[in-house]
């Protein structure tokens, strides 16, 4: 399979704009991940494409922890919290889970 291949097969599993977002986070450019991230939970938002954008807020709120800004924690938990209502409901097992587990972490 040729590379525009792969990416067409990734294309109907995973945002466009959360794949750089999640390269960006691995590299640290966090301010760069969380323009990604912002466009992929609203285009998915936008187009109904709920398990996507509870993805994307997973990996949205992993980068603001990693990034540890003064503001970063509040955003994180809220999209910790919005992820975990609609992964509860899609029946995401993993994905709630792994939800679960970082936002436990979170201080009260």
């Amino acid at each position: 399979m040729s590379l525009s291949g792969v990416v067409d097969v990734l294309a109907l599993y995973i945002s466009t704009d959360r794949l750089p977002g999640l390269l960006a986070h691995t590299m640290e450019e966090f301010d760069q991940a969380q323009s990604h991230f912002e466009d992929a939970v609203s285009f998915s938002r936008n187009a109904g494409y709920r398990p996507e954008r509870v993805w994307s807020l997973c990996d949205y709120a992993d980068m603001l922890l990693d990034r540890k800004r003064a503001t970063d924690q509040y955003m994180a938990k809220a999209l910790f919290e919005e992820s975990l209502s609609i992964s509860t409901e899609l029946d995401m097992g993993p994905l709630k889970e792994r939800v679960e587990s970082h936002k436990s972490a979170l201080p009260v």
